[in-house]
């Protein structure tokens, strides 16, 4: 394992500001993969912007982001014979 030198933080932070993907900044940090940079961008709470790809994705699945609503857990949940959390404030028989 190679520690990560100062430099290779600043040109990952100037990567994600400048809005470039996990791949495009490890291609101009050699040693580094995509799975590397983006561990390191995670252990330093630097964000890249959401690619093209993830939004184009997340669009034909429906989704805005974030993960699924609780309405959306409950449904799905039900459509498997779960019960989930019970919600306060609703009667349950």
């Amino acid at each position: 394992m190679t520690l990560w030198t100062e430099e290779e933080d600043e040109a990952l932070r100037d990567g994600a500001r400048d809005g470039l993907s996990y791949a495009d900044v490890a291609a101009r940090l050699p040693g580094r993969n995509r799975d590397m940079v983006a561990g390191r961008a995670g252990r330093l709470g630097v964000a890249f912007p959401m690619t093209a790809r993830k939004r184009e994705t997340m669009a034909m699945q429906g989704r805005r982001g974030g993960g699924a609503s609780g309405a959306a857990w409950r449904a799905r949940a039900r459509r498997k014979g779960a019960q989930g959390p019970a919600r306060s404030g609703s009667a349950r028989s």
